[in-house]
């Protein structure tokens, strides 16, 4: 018996090699009434890559990385599964084997080059290592003033309680029985204020647990009124520096591949990517292209809001 191909899944096609990628985004758009219009202005895409990919004219757009980014997200926007076209994708155009050619390929250096190099290092070694030392000098210091802060105020806390104590027996000796009603009231604001330093130390508590649980979490995302959220997926390791609007520093470090991080601040963000391509961005669930800012040395320096979205 023939089988029936309309029966079959656009994942299972999308798994063969002979599969037409644009024709599988094709039929799949059409399924859920959207037009490549439609598409474009969800994934923040012009129409003319919109038609690339539909045509399976993958040469006029960037490299490989970017495009598995656009057919991630178009199989998103149509409703079908996105690992299988990135799958044919890889297979049809070779890319793990350019990705091994062009790791494998071990270009030769000058000796004066080698030196060089080694010597930069060296340099930037020896001021990562002062930078270090001079934070743990920093955070000792700022340590030793809180606990200097905190003996200051158990002394000056000591020096209250006699100073009451005396003036309690002077007033015992003079007028008597009224001392004591005195000496009664006194003890109960005493009780107060011990009661309220207690709730205020709970609460301190409670807060300082909830910053130790956020640093904890990459992916924990504070809100504030008025925040953004930006969302980094990393395809490949990259070195990333990231602030918000204020110039609060976001993230800063070299991620590896596979992480997402969810960030909260004011828009605009700032963003530097050691390797732009490796990086996928997002503001509140929308897709940022920001292959035009890719340098030939795969960096990129820009800043994204919700309004460069559009």
């Amino acid at each position: 018996m023939q089988e029936n191909q309309s029966n079959s899944s656009p994942d299972t096609v999308a798994q063969k090699h002979a599969v037409s990628i644009g024709a599988l985004l094709v039929d799949a758009r059409k399924h859920i009434a959207l037009s490549q219009a439609d598409v474009g202005e969800q994934l923040n895409l012009s129409i003319r890559t919109i038609q690339a990919l539909e045509e399976n004219n993958f040469e006029i757009l960037p490299e490989s990385t970017y495009v598995r980014g656009y057919l991630r997200n178009y199989a998103r926007a149509v409703e079908i599964n996105a690992e299988g076209l990135i799958t044919a994708y890889n297979e049809q155009h070779h890319v793990e084997s350019k990705i091994n050619a062009r790791t494998s390929s071990k270009p030769s250096y000058d000796s004066t080059i080698l030196w060089s190099t080694a010597a930069v290092l060296t340099i930037l070694v020896g001021l990562l290592v002062n930078w270090w030392v001079d934070v743990r000098q920093a955070t000792d210091v700022e340590i030793e003033l809180t606990n200097n802060n905190f003996v200051a105020a158990a002394t000056n806390s000591k020096n209250i309680a006699q100073h009451t104590t005396i003036s309690t027996n002077s007033v015992d000796k003079t007028v008597g029985l009224r001392s004591n009603e005195n000496a009664s009231l006194i003890s109960t604001s005493e009780e107060a204020q011990a009661n309220n330093l207690s709730s205020g130390e709970m609460i301190d508590a409670d807060v300082e647990q909830a910053m130790v649980e956020e640093s904890l979490n990459p992916n924990l995302v504070s809100m504030i009124p008025g925040a953004s959220v930006l969302t980094v997926t990393y395809v490949e390791k990259s070195w990333t520096e990231i602030r918000d609007a204020d110039q609060n520093s976001l993230m800063q470090g070299l991620i590896e591949p596979g992480v997402v991080r969810n960030l909260s601040g004011k828009e605009p963000f700032y963003i530097f990517l050691g390797n732009s391509p490796g990086v996928v961005i997002e503001v509140n669930g929308q897709y940022f292209d920001h292959s035009q800012y890719s340098r030939s040395n795969r960096t990129a320096r820009f800043e994204v809001s919700t309004g460069s979205l559009n």
